[in-house]
């Protein structure tokens, strides 16, 4: 079983195919809380699916993204994962910090602790993922992680942290998570490695679909973790457009 992505800002609208047949997952209002069948990815017909938690809507990544995207009725959580320096799964989509935070370097190059002092508010207005150029009091969310600004209610500095999968695993014990290894192959095989083994390790392999663009590295997830759900790389979609017949 697989399925097809297509990011439309918070929501994706999601194509799952399975022997002999395909359902379209369209726009709508669920709860991902109740109890699932052996496979909730196809058992309803409507999932939300709140891309990097809400992505232009929230600063992308953070834990504050994917609080408001739930409480916005979001059902599945999009992410991308990284390895720390200290081999850590960490949610973030780029190769660096540059993009969101106050720092500028190789994320890879980075210990987990030193990660998630930064700020990953830091350059986040709405609508805009990193733009630079604006007044500063149009950066509502900045110097909130590190105290300097309160959070808002119902939230805590560490919610504007980049997040460890550990972090959201936790603080989400009931929603689905589509799972995207970040990298390329054979460079970030450990990436795939280690979500296997963690997925295996914290028993969430019923709530996990994993994802990549990357065929080999995506196939190597699947050696490790067969059972687990997961998407088409670019190279399996394209090889399902030319054979479908």
């Amino acid at each position: 079983r697989v399925a097809l992505r297509s990011s439309l800002s918070t929501t994706v609208v999601k194509t799952v195919f399975t022997t002999g047949r395909s359902t379209t997952l369209a726009h709508g209002p669920t709860s991902a809380d109740a109890a699932e069948p052996d496979n909730p990815w196809l058992a309803r017909s409507v999932l939300n699916v709140s891309h990097a938690g809400g992505d232009l809507e929230a600063p992308h990544s953070t834990l504050y993204a994917m609080k408001t995207g739930v409480r916005a009725g979001a059902d599945v959580l999009e992410m991308d994962v990284r390895l720390s320096a200290d081999g850590h799964l960490i949610v973030h989509h780029d190769e660096t910090v540059d993009r969101t935070t106050e720092a500028t370097g190789l994320a890879s190059a980075m210990p987990l602790a030193e990660l998630q002092a930064l700020d990953n508010a830091y350059w986040f207005v709405p609508d805009c993922w990193s733009c630079r150029d604006r007044d500063p009091s149009e950066y509502a969310l900045r110097a909130i992680r590190t105290g300097q600004r309160p959070a808002p209610a119902g939230y805590t500095p560490e919610d504007f942290r980049i997040p460890s999968l550990l972090d959201v695993v936790q603080a989400f014990p009931h929603r689905l998570l589509d799972i995207e290894i970040k990298g390329s192959y054979p460079a970030d095989v450990p990436t795939a490695e280690a979500l296997a083994a963690f997925v295996e390790e914290h028993g969430i392999a019923h709530r996990v679909l994993v994802a990549s663009f990357h065929t080999d590295l995506l196939a190597r997830f699947k050696q490790l973790a067969p059972d687990v759900p997961t998407s088409p790389s670019l190279g399996e979609v394209a090889e399902w457009f030319v054979t479908r017949g």
